[in-house]
């Protein structure tokens, strides 16, 4: 008998590349979900569109001239608000780089929208002062940190649009609800003149109003 030809090997199949090339992105995702909830304990969770056209409808000011978003994340809220108010100023703030690069790219495939940057910048130390529209969807801590900032601050008259969380010690001026797969609430306020106990306001301005 001769000798038995050995079997062809079995070509490497684009299934297997396709299978391949998923398995990577989703273990990419989930390392990335991983360390963005660790460095920004908040989980990157992208607004639905219900929720952002909601948040939109609750400015009460027609013409504001700075919107800020507080996290912007993938960029959705940002993008939203750059097209509702063309003659207002966006800036979006947030502090991981891979959903900073994705709000660039998707920015790039919209360029009839010139009014919104994206900055990778903490917004702890960034000024508040010149910001008409503030809006932000983070966490509980993250609003008990950014409660005495806002007041210390944003001008009168200024708005604040939450997404799901609540700041501890203002009065909200409204809130409502989005229905969807899960209900979310959206919490409306507005700065005032009254000013937040001093025990709850920034060291710097506490330290001005005892010396005063």
């Amino acid at each position: 008998m001769g000798n038995i030809p050995p079997k062809p090997e079995r070509p490497f199949s684009m299934l297997t590349f396709i299978y391949a090339v998923l398995t990577c992105v989703m273990l990419a995702v989930v390392a990335f979900n991983e360390y963005y909830q660790r460095k920004m304990k908040v989980s990157p969770m992208p607004t639905p569109q219900s929720t952002r056209k909601a948040m939109l409808n609750c400015i009460h000011q027609k013409s504001p001239k700075v919107i800020a978003e507080l996290g912007s994340g993938w960029g959705g809220i940002a993008l939203a608000a750059a097209a509702r108010y063309p003659q207002a100023k966006i800036i979006g703030f947030e502090g991981s780089l891979i959903p900073l690069l994705f709000s660039k790219m998707r920015l790039l495939l919209h360029p009839e929208i010139k009014n919104v940057t994206f900055e990778n910048k903490n917004f702890f130390e960034s000024d508040m002062q010149d910001i008409d529209v503030v809006l932000c969807y983070l966490s509980n801590p993250h609003m008990s940190q950014l409660e005495p900032k806002l007041d210390h601050e944003l001008k009168c008259g200024a708005e604040i649009v939450s997404s799901t969380f609540y700041m501890p010690h203002w009065r909200a001026r409204e809130k409502t609800t989005v229905g969807g797969l899960y209900d979310t609430d959206i919490y409306i306020y507005e700065k005032t003149e009254a000013p937040l106990p001093q025990s709850l306001a920034p060291p710097a301005a506490a330290a001005a109003a005892a010396a005063a």
